[in-house]
């Protein structure tokens, strides 16, 4: 990892709460931690929860790094559990004022928890996202991700898709301790996330996106399989459903057919949904 800044020692103002488990790409972690490390904020921590057992080497590499920079620290768990119980073990361990989310094969801008910082404390909002850039496996740019800015553009662009990158997420820590990702996704599926956010909308909490492009969000070969099939269908169509609360009752009929149709695209094979994929990605709110 690259030469370290000068180290807190006092509680820090940010923790950036990460998740690992033994099917992570180790380079793409690597890179992670690297940006996390060369972050213009230096005042954080960032707790590395081990979502289960690792290789050998790479615990033993984790824990060097904890060793070299004490902003760091490993905590592992017993057993394989999925990333929503391992974030929520590191949000309740978390010393921070506010909480930065980030997935292990992502990358993010050096300037990402200064500028999310400011801006948060600065707006009336309770937690926000931004924009984010699509990479490969070889750190390649294929797509440019402009999400909704504003609380109310994102209310009304959630029977399409998810409009918060988890990996972008900057909040109020207590917010997330408060109420922590739903636990009831088996090991590695998705959705969690996009749960929570209706979970805490309907709460009256306030969003926003940066529009700006602060992570890359890394798409592998294993991206698309991750996100289709029955079970991703049931869970995309409960959250999309859901989320169509937030549309006036005259235009809630709409707002289910738009939720049903695009949950259906999980259950298209791989060939046609990559290409829908790029084109969602292309598409601008």
């Amino acid at each position: 990892m690259a030469e370290m800044p000068e180290i807190q020692t006092s509680i820090p103002e940010i923790s950036v709460v990460m998740a690992t488990f033994a099917g992570d790409n180790v380079s793409h972690l690597r890179q992670t931690l690297e940006s996390i490390q060369n972050q213009t904020w230096a005042d954080f921590e960032c707790l590395l929860v081990l979502d289960g057992p690792i290789p050998d080497a790479t615990r033993d590499w984790l824990l060097s790094v904890q060793t070299a920079d004490n902003r760091f620290r490993v905590l592992p768990q017993d057993k394989n559990s999925g990333a929503a119980i391992a974030r929520n073990t590191g949000i309740r361990n978390a010393q921070g004022n506010y909480i930065a989310i980030c997935d292990a094969d992502d990358v993010n801008a050096p300037n990402r928890l200064a500028v999310q910082r400011d801006y948060l404390a600065k707006s009336n909002l309770d937690l926000i996202g931004s924009w984010y850039r699509i990479i490969d496996d070889q750190n390649n740019v294929i797509a440019e991700k402009q999400v909704p800015v504003n609380h109310a553009s994102l209310c009304k662009i959630m029977c399409w898709f998810n409009p918060l990158g988890n990996s972008t997420i900057f909040a109020k820590a207590e917010i997330l301790k408060q109420y922590p990702y739903p636990e009831d996704y088996e090991s590695r599926e998705l959705g969690e996330d996009f749960d929570l956010w209706i979970q805490l909308i309907k709460a009256g909490y306030t969003f926003g996106n940066m529009p700006e492009y602060l992570v890359d969000f890394r798409m592998d070969k294993a991206f698309l399989r991750r996100r289709s099939g029955w079970k991703i269908f049931l869970r995309d169509l409960r959250n999309k459903w859901n989320a169509c609360m937030f549309y006036p009752p005259w235009q809630r009929p709409w707002a289910r057919i738009i939720a049903v149709t695009t949950s259906l695209a999980r259950l298209l094979p791989n060939v046609v949904l990559k290409p829908l994929y790029r084109l969602r990605y292309r598409c601008r709110f």
